[in-house]
């Protein structure tokens, strides 16, 4: 009942319409439950759609949008809004320089909310702000944040987006991946699929299963980590618990100290009677609370995660007609556990040299292989589909093989030896091999495709000692990353001829398919390349590569965006 009463007097008090008893009543709801907390902070951002706030920086959060324009004295906030509202509105309403009573903050809410509906977003404010909520950025200090993730895929659930908060109490099942957790005290983890892990409290986790690093910096101490037999407390140190089925739980202890406590034991002081305490470079196992053999479980510091892996974290994309991702603005890309904003100027553009589609112009289902994507019906520059920052236009389909191309690939006809089929590419100007990813490619997959993406080889256009393909198998924002945008509408080209070269793809014939497809079904996911895992030395320069599909199933390899990283 207290929802539904909450509901309606938050409805009732943007529309003008409460009494000074019911705002209190309002006022007393919001104070009492988070909850209604959350969601009365939610109306704030009514004021970005009417615009009658002052001028609004970039960024979503709230805190940087409404917040940090708060002064420090409240009745210079409420007079403020007031003028506001009086240069927007063109109402004559008189505000005295004599400082306004807090108590009567509320009087001058609900009557603010009636001058008009456009007005409401603001009265909300102003009355939202009396019932004492916090900047946002303050009330994300007393939870778990999901700081960053790479590759987590979560059973049954999309995972969560990176900045938001963990549920209390709640299963969390990660099939792969690894998850990094954000705690109040400053303490920090890292969860490395799979496992269940689960969060107790503002400094309490539970890990059911699977391996967790933890950091627990000055200020952290008593930090600690539930698993079915043992509870492992903090004393200011790096540790890392593996947590298996059968054969109990790992401790390793990368530096400073941890207490093991069975865990039916209560959370217990520094020192206290029973505690196995570890060291650095120390390592137990523990099965059903008490301690094997030490010679049993050799230290191992390569278990502890310090950092997530280098991926591409996120990317932003103007929105198309339908809302969906268009034109490629900017990419998050963390390289040598840095994460870095490239706008799309930045990014080295590629060539298509080639593309052969293996010969078959009717696929396994008997439908037309399509091998070009175009946000018109009719495409203007075949060649530049890959190139340009249109996340809806692309070179998709390419041929490939089972097995990775070991050696060069041939991309001229002769009478003997078949040309190689795939794509690739060349560099506008050679990149340079840094630490980290130095490449990224993104595709379009349907949503009922493959949620990882669909797996390709990466080969070296020319071959040399020490160089060898890689195959990708999944991408680092797949179909249930948070971070993956859907796509905007999009038309698909038919070939009247099988697609065996370059030639024939940028002047062969086809048609375009009448309706467009929609794009809200299709996912834009995006995967970092790193040229080290092809053999190629640091810093070593390097001109283009050659793509294959893998083969390994009738869905094949879609690429709409490449380019080399600066």
């Amino acid at each position: 009942m207290s929802n539904e009463r909450f509901q309606s007097l938050l409805t009732d008090f943007l529309e003008g319409e409460l009494s000074e008893r019911e705002l209190s009543e309002l006022h007393d709801l919001i104070e009492s439950n988070e909850s209604f907390r959350e969601a009365a902070i939610q109306s704030y951002r009514l004021h970005r759609m009417l615009g009658l706030m002052m001028e609004q920086p970039v960024g979503d959060s709230f805190s940087d949008s409404v917040m940090k324009r708060i002064p420090s004295k409240s009745d210079a906030f409420v007079a403020s809004v007031l003028r506001g509202i009086e240069r927007k509105e063109g109402e004559q309403l008189e505000i005295h320089s004599s400082r306004i009573h807090p108590q009567h903050s509320k009087t001058f809410v609900a009557r603010a909310a009636r001058w008009s509906m456009a007005c409401f977003a603001i009265v909300a404010s102003i009355g939202i702000y009396y019932f004492g909520i916090r900047n946002t950025a303050s009330d994300d200090a007393k939870y778990v944040v999901f700081k960053n993730m790479a590759h987590a895929r979560f059973l049954g659930e999309y995972s969560p987006p990176i900045g938001s908060r963990a549920q209390q109490s709640h299963d969390y099942v990660l099939r792969n991946g690894s998850v990094a957790l954000s705690f109040p005290n400053g303490a920090e983890t890292i969860v490395v699929g799979p496992a269940v892990f689960r969060i107790d409290s503002s400094d309490c986790m539970s890990l059911i299963s699977g391996s967790c690093s933890v950091y627990a910096p000055e200020g952290a101490e008593g930090f600690y980590v539930n698993t079915p037999t043992v509870r492992v407390v903090d004393r200011g140190t790096r540790f890392v618990l593996t947590v298996a089925d059968t054969s109990g739980t790992e401790v390793h202890v990368v530096e400073g100290i941890a207490e093991v406590f069975p865990a039916a034991a209560p959370t217990s002081s520094h020192g206290s009677p029973g505690a196995t305490r570890l060291g650095r470079s120390e390592a137990k196992l523990f099965r059903d609370g008490l301690q094997v053999p030490p010679e049993t479980t050799p230290f191992r510091a390569s278990l502890y995660n310090s950092q997530l892996p280098d991926r591409i974290i996120s990317y932003v994309a103007s929105k198309g007609e339908n809302g969906g991702a268009e034109e490629l603005t900017s990419v998050r890309v963390q390289r040598a556990g840095i994460p870095t904003e490239y706008k799309v100027d930045e990014l080295v553009p590629i060539e298509m040299i080639w593309f052969k589609a293996g010969g078959k112009q009717i696929d396994n289902s008997n439908q037309p292989v399509r091998h070009m994507a175009f946000r018109r019906p009719i495409v203007d520059d075949r060649a530049s589909v890959l190139s340009d920052r249109f996340l809806n236009t692309g070179a998709i389909n390419p041929g490939g093989s089972e097995e990775p191309l070991r050696s060069d690939p041939i991309m001229e006809a002769n009478k003997e030896t078949p040309t190689t089929p795939g794509l690739a590419i060349r560099f506008e100007r050679p990149i340079l091999n840094r630490v980290g990813p130095d490449v990224i490619l993104f595709e379009l997959q349907i949503l009922t495709g493959t949620p990882e993406g669909d797996s390709f080889h990466v080969v070296p256009l020319s071959y040399k000692p020490n160089l060898h393909p890689v195959t990708v198998k999944a991408f680092d924002l797949t179909l249930t990353s948070s971070e993956t945008r859907r796509l905007t509408d999009f038309f698909l080209t038919e070939y009247d001829e099988a697609v065996d070269s370059l030639e024939d793809f940028l002047s062969g014939t086809g048609h375009s398919l009448k309706s467009p497809q929609h794009g809200l079904g299709y996912g834009v996911l995006a995967v970092a390349i790193d040229l080290s895992d092809l053999g190629y030395e640091l810093n070593e320069t390097v001109d283009g590569l050659f793509f294959q599909d893998t083969l390994d199933d009738d869905q094949r390899f879609d690429p709409v965006f490449i380019a080399g990283l600066p």
